[in-house]
């Protein structure tokens, strides 16, 4: 990976994509892949999206709005 150079930011999005779903797959092919991908859900959940689970969690997608002007308030 790092002996190639990047003519820009697409190239370089490209670049570390593949190279992470490049070990994304070896990694599941090492072990079981339905382990795996709960391994890492379990791993997102507790890591990257701890705000879920506080008192301020809300959907996504509100059930409704008045406007389209205050859909982020």
């Amino acid at each position: 990976g790092n002996r190639i150079t990047c003519r820009d930011w697409f190239q370089l999005c490209l670049k570390e994509g593949l190279t992470v779903y490049r070990d994304h797959e070896f990694s599941a092919d090492q072990r079981s892949r339905a382990v795996k991908r709960i391994a890492e859900v379990r791993t997102l959940r507790a890591h990257q999206f701890p705000e879920d689970q506080g008192p301020l969690a809300h959907p996504v997608r509100p059930r409704r709005y008045r406007e389209i002007n205050n859909f982020y308030t």
